[in-house]
């Protein structure tokens, strides 16, 4: 079958995370696709899976250095409804509280396998070193944030962090 490829790329990489909350932009994107509660109506996490399955889609998002990426993979013949579906989650995410501990459970794992891993350790020091810690890339470029970080986000700083995402006009 036919499949089309689409991603939204917006302006502001791992840099643009929070420094006073490090790790807000790794959470916002692994919450992104846990609910919405755009024009499809309000659907959780289930509900987005079971229509992205039925559709046979899957939705990723990712940093960069510089961007931000929203990637859909959708089967030709259902285009229509797998963008439709894209949409609502990319501009109207909920970030339920229910999974946001989750997620932030997952995010401090990952962080603590960061730590034991030479290569990530180095991909965490590096910047400061390169250039300096107060230059948008002198911070970690895995984009993992900090275990104080992490655990101080709020859904709120979820919300704000999304909704300062924008495309370049």
């Amino acid at each position: 079958l036919p499949v089309v490829r689409m991603m939204l790329s917006v302006p502001g990489g791992v840099p643009s995370d929070s420094r006073e909350k490090p790790g807000t932009q790794t959470m916002m994107l692994g919450l992104i696709d846990e609910g919405s509660e755009g024009e499809l109506g309000p659907m959780d996490g289930t509900d987005i899976a079971r229509l992205s399955e039925r559709l046979g889609l899957g939705i990723g998002a990712s940093a960069s250095l510089d961007r931000t990426r929203f990637t859909l993979n959708a089967l030709t013949p259902n285009l229509a409804e797998s963008v439709a579906l894209f949409a609502d989650i990319v501009r109207h995410p909920s970030f339920p509280q229910d999974q946001l501990e989750r997620v932030r459970v997952q995010a401090l794992t990952q962080l603590k396998r960061e730590e034991t891993d030479p290569n990530s350790l180095a991909v965490r020091a590096l910047p400061a070193l390169l250039y300096g810690p107060k230059h948008p890339y002198g911070f970690s470029f895995t984009g993992s944030g900090t275990e104080a970080g992490l655990k101080s986000i709020s859904r709120d700083d979820l919300i704000a962090f999304h909704a300062a995402l924008r495309p370049e006009q």
